[in-house]
């Protein structure tokens, strides 16, 4: 009786286990009544992100912050210059909406820098350093809120990616990327792919690239007007499929 009971036991625990896991990977919807509390606790959880992220983070040998929606980076330790780390501010995308790097900061790499930063309306980088940033992919991939970038930091760089670099940045007019030395970017593949507010263009230096793909470059771009192509010059390029895809008709006369 005593085996009878313990196995017992051990087959009631392993049902409650069973359920246990089964709530924890397939929740229900919670109760109507239940919303408002839910509502509450997400509330307090913002307030205390809010609250982290205002104190000086390191990310290198550079610091951010973010203070009433606005992130601020700067050398860290009262340095003159600073070498920026990695995008710790990433975890933290629903509190940013304006960005701004301070004299000194240095950055190597912009690669997915906001990615996914929907809520992010301006974004100044005219007192950045990226004179010698490698890529530029995906760095504001998913920002569909983002109307006014100043990328004047970026002036004489070299990079060599820029594939999705605006990609579904569907609040933005206009882009002046002229600074740019382009020559070494490889791929232009989505580059602006879903700017569908976008109109001007003024694009990096183009005189002799070694671009392979601008596959889907300004796709979906429909309200596309200002756009010079008159010194571009790409003689490897081999798939340019769709690089204006959805491109607005001109109005016939």
């Amino acid at each position: 009786m005593r085996l009878e009971r313990d196995e017992a036991a051990r087959a009631v625990a392993t049902l409650t286990l069973g359920m246990l896991l089964a709530v924890a990977v397939y929740p229900t919807a919670a109760p109507a009544g239940e919303y408002s509390a839910l509502t509450s606790l997400a509330s307090v959880q913002l307030v205390a992100n809010e609250q982290q992220v205002a104190a000086w983070h390191a990310s290198g040998t550079c610091e951010w912050r973010i203070v009433d929606g606005r992130l601020e980076v700067r050398p860290a330790g009262g340095r003159a210059t600073g070498t920026l780390g990695d995008f710790g501010w990433l975890r933290y995308k629903p509190l940013i909406k304006s960005a701004d790097f301070l004299p000194g900061v240095k950055a190597t790499a912009c690669e997915g820098m906001f990615q996914d930063c929907d809520q992010l309306t301006v974004a100044d980088l005219s007192r950045l350093d990226g004179s010698s940033v490698t890529s530029l992919a995906d760095m504001f991939d998913g920002c569909s809120s983002l109307t006014s970038v100043d990328l004047g930091g970026l002036s004489g760089s070299s990079p060599e990616e820029a594939a999705n670099m605006f990609f579904g940045c569907s609040s933005l007019v206009s882009v002046d990327l002229s600074g740019i030395n382009g020559s070494d970017i490889g791929s232009f593949e989505g580059m602006f792919n879903s700017c569908s507010e976008l109109v001007s263009v003024a694009l990096p230096d183009l005189g002799n690239s070694t671009a392979t793909s601008t596959l889907a470059m300004f796709f979906n771009c429909a309200k596309l007007a200002d756009l010079d192509l008159a010194d571009v010059r790409m003689p490897l390029l081999s798939n340019m499929e769709n690089m204006f895809g959805g491109l607005q008709e001109p109005d016939e006369a």
